[in-house]
Formats: structure tokens, C-alpha cells, sequence
């Protein structure tokens, strides 16, 4: 983190499904053991899920100073990852808060709704479509302005 930090670099860790990290508990052990003002976190809800966790209220609870990026997929208790607002990810509520909150971070979208592997995943374009559409479709519902 010091190096990165000296060549001004950010570092990000992501809550990934099977590794060190997964979980809200490892992942402030992760950002508190580090303790660097470089080290944020990517916060993908639907990894949260798949690891057995709640994605918010309550990993959002614990993990909001770091968050500088979210991932944009949603999944459903029996670990099958689906497009926002078709899970039990909270997206509607997520949303509001982070925008209450200033979020001003970046969203990516990475459905994984073809296939959805261990360090891989794949939508093709009619699946990316349909969670792209999901998710400016509750932007606007919301009235979130983005581009």
C-alpha cells in the first residue's frame, strides 16, 4: 500500500466470492489491518449474497468510508446472480443511500448472467442489454442523473 501510495496509485479491493475478503468481516480485516488512505473498497452487493451475507443494510453499514466503487449485479439467495432488482441485493435502497451520502464514486456494470465462475463471468450482448436497461431503468425511476 506504501508503494502504490508513493506512486500515487489507489489501490481497491473487492469483497471477490472464495478468497480472503469475502466477507464484511474479512474485508474490514483487510482495510483495517492495512490502514492506508489509498486502499478502498469495490463493493459488488451480489458477491456479498453469494457469500451467505447481506449486502445492505448491513455490508453497506461497515463498509461505507472505503466504498469508491460499486459493481452492478444483483443475485438471489440460492447464489444465481442476476440483474439489479431482481435479487435481494436492496438496489432501490442501496441506491438512495449512497446518493444521499454523496457517493461519487464509480459504477461498473458486470451482470454475469450467461456464466458466472469462479474469477470469470459472461453476459453476451441481449443478457448485458437487459441488466444495462435494469439498471438506468431504476436510475431514472429514481431520478439519478447519470452519463
Amino acid at each position: 500500500a506504501e508503494l502504490a501510495e508513493n506512486s500515487g496509485v489507489t489501490l481497491v479491493h473487492e469483497n471477490d466470492t472464495d478468497l480472503y475478503g469475502d466477507t464484511v468481516e474479512r474485508c474490514l480485516d483487510v482495510l483495517t489491518t492495512v490502514s492506508a488512505p489509498n486502499l478502498k473498497a469495490a463493493f459488488d452487493p451480489a458477491n456479498f449474497i453469494v457469500s451467505g451475507e447481506v449486502p445492505y443494510p448491513d455490508a453497506y453499514d461497515a463498509l461505507h468510508p472505503w466504498i469508491a466503487h460499486v459493481h452492478v449485479k444483483d443475485a438471489r439467495p440460492d447464489r444465481t446472480v442476476v440483474a439489479v432488482g431482481e435479487g435481494a441485493a436492496r438496489w432501490p435502497e442501496l441506491l438512495e443511500r449512497l446518493r444521499a451520502e454523496g457517493y461519487d464514486g464509480t459504477f461498473s456494470l458486470e451482470p454475469h448472467l450467461a456464466a458466472a465462475g469462479r474469477y470469470q463471468g459472461f453476459s453476451g450482448p441481449d443478457l448485458f442489454r437487459h441488466a444495462s436497461q435494469a439498471f438506468t431503468t431504476m436510475l431514472r425511476r429514481m431520478d439519478w442523473v447519470y452519463g
